[in-house]
């Protein structure tokens, strides 16, 4: 059984632990996990995190400005976050990624608080995979799913198609997910023709490129600046791959996947955004509803019904298998909790596929929860606005989880950061990044995640239902709760963990003390 740690010699990375000994999780998986992910595999897995098209929509209803904005987000904090994690990789090339970076440098406590906060976004990012499932089922069939409980009780339906997928082998697991990814990049390919074939046609842009007030950032109430934060929201999730890194094959696999996702990442945001903007205009993606109609009617208008048909299949295709990604990769940070004594070991234990059975089913049964919260019991409340509860309640729960989830991104910049000052030239023989560059990087990455939480706390995601004065403390309150819940989960689990350990260590104290007290008992016989 191969593990990354067993790929020929490694340069020793800088612990700040009084020895180099490997963490609980780092052993357990090297000896229970096969390492089944290559360069292909890991890269398949960064986009079904990070490349989601339905992001683009309130970036196209800018205008010229998303490009700008796309061009800001990627050279300061996409390309940056990629380069401190592939150095953090190459330090400590392990399972859990963040969490066993961050336990390697500040300790147990810190690690298991980075590492809920880079966990909890990830159910509802389930939820949300799923929604743009059903988003894309209504626009074959307005009528379907129009209620909803009727999409609550679809979203749930997927949820436990996803479990059942995902507890399979992960080999087998691997092979539909980069089936997925292919049929994104044959989307991508059909709307960058769409375009061609739009222009080439005589039709004029929908979007006036040439006007350079079009591609300015403007402050103010009326101002555009709101997008800096969906633009770098929409880059959010290129660290849970990494959670992975103990399944690799080859130690190399981890800095190429972190390359080669974040350039695909990019172009495919720049192709989609571009085609919208050329064939819609900004108007229609201002207008609409349904992100998925925005984007298979950019095909519709340059090939017609069976191309746009093509491109429906390869979206639902993709989006279907997010959340069986989304379930793989954030299962191991529960995987990794759970063996070094921060919850239930029983979140550890792995089925005769050798994945994490436990951890799988209960994020997908807590994303089942939460899909009731929203779309059946808030609904309830009124029976004659539910869409519009439900919306609310859909979006107040994802901003407060984006908040927590901005709080981990800074991490990865600040252990980088913390390292280095602890190390001084000793870290500089181990870069794998020219140094300069990792600083600037520490710097500009901080810096556009905390103007991204300033600016989601402060913007309405819908200022039609919800004000921003009103968003603002709803939102933040949403947050707050959010950590103060995992907190206390996280006591229980921990005192269950507790308890566990003391149990094994009772046992083992009273196998080892077995032979004497027969040794006794024969010798008082005699």
């Amino acid at each position: 059984m191969h593990s990354v740690s067993q790929q020929g010699p490694m340069a020793p990375p800088i612990s700040t632990q009084p020895h180099d000994a490997l963490l609980p999780s780092e052993r357990y998986v090297q000896q229970t996990m096969p390492a089944v992910f290559g360069s292909l595999d890991m890269t398949s897995l960064f986009l079904l995190n990070v490349f989601w098209v339905t992001n683009i929509t309130p970036l196209a209803a800018g205008g010229a400005v998303s490009f700008t904005y796309w061009t800001i987000c990627g050279l300061l904090f996409f390309v940056p976050c990629s380069l401190v994690m592939a150095q953090l990789a190459y330090l400590y090339p392990s399972v859990g990624g963040i969490y066993n970076w961050t336990h390697h440098i500040l300790g147990s406590r810190w690690a298991f608080f980075v590492g809920l906060c880079a966990w909890l976004p990830g159910i509802l990012s389930m939820i949300n995979a799923c929604a743009a499932s059903i988003s894309l089922l209504q626009f074959l069939n307005a009528t379907w799913l129009s209620e909803p409980w009727q999409q609550g009780c679809a979203i749930v339906a997927l949820l436990l198609l996803t479990w059942g997928i995902s507890a399979q082998r992960t080999r087998v697991v691997q092979h539909m997910l980069n089936v997925a990814v292919a049929a994104m990049g044959i989307a991508t390919c059909l709307l960058m023709t769409a375009v061609g074939m739009w222009l080439l046609g005589g039709h004029p842009s929908m979007t006036n490129f040439a006007d350079a007030a079009g591609w300015r950032l403007t402050l103010g109430p009326q101002g555009n600046l709101a997008l800096l934060g969906s633009a770098t929201l929409a880059l959010f999730g290129s660290n849970m791959p990494l959670a992975l890194a103990g399944e690799v094959r080859h130690r190399k696999t981890l800095p190429r996947h972190l390359a080669w996702g974040t350039l695909l990442t990019l172009g495919g945001y720049l192709v989609f955004t571009l085609g919208v903007l050329v064939i819609e205009g900004a108007g229609a993606a201002q207008q609409t509803f349904n992100p998925m109609a925005l984007l298979i009617g950019t095909v519709d208008h340059a090939f017609g019904k069976a191309v746009g048909s093509i491109m429906a299949f390869c979206l639902l295709l993709y989006f279907l298998m997010i959340p069986v990604a989304l379930n793989l990769c954030f299962s191991r940070l529960l995987v990794v909790a759970a063996l070094h004594r921060q919850i239930s070991m029983h979140f550890a234990q792995l089925n005769r596929q050798r994945v994490p059975a436990i951890a799988l089913r209960n994020q997908v049964l807590i994303a089942i929860t939460f899909t009731g919260l929203i779309y059946i019991a808030v609904p309830l409340f009124n029976l004659k606005q539910s869409a519009d509860l439900s919306s609310i309640a859909y979006n107040v729960l994802g901003a407060g989880l984006l908040l927590v989830w901005a709080i981990s991104f800074v991490f990865p910049f600040l252990l980088l950061a913390i390292v280095a000052r602890r190390q001084g030239p000793a870290f500089r023989q181990v870069c794998l990044i020219p140094f300069p560059l990792l600083a600037i990087s520490v710097v500009t990455g901080v810096c556009i995640c905390l103007v991204t939480f300033v600016t989601t706390l402060t913007n309405s995601f819908i200022p039609t239902l919800l004000p921003n004065e009103t968003w603002s403390w709803v939102v933040g309150a949403v947050a707050g709760v959010s950590l103060m819940i995992s907190a206390l989960y996280s006591m229980f689990s921990n005192s269950e963990a507790q308890w566990q350990a003391l149990q094994e260590q009772n046992i083992e104290a009273s196998v080892a003390l077995a032979p004497q007290g027969q040794h006794q008992q024969k010798g008082q016989a005699n």
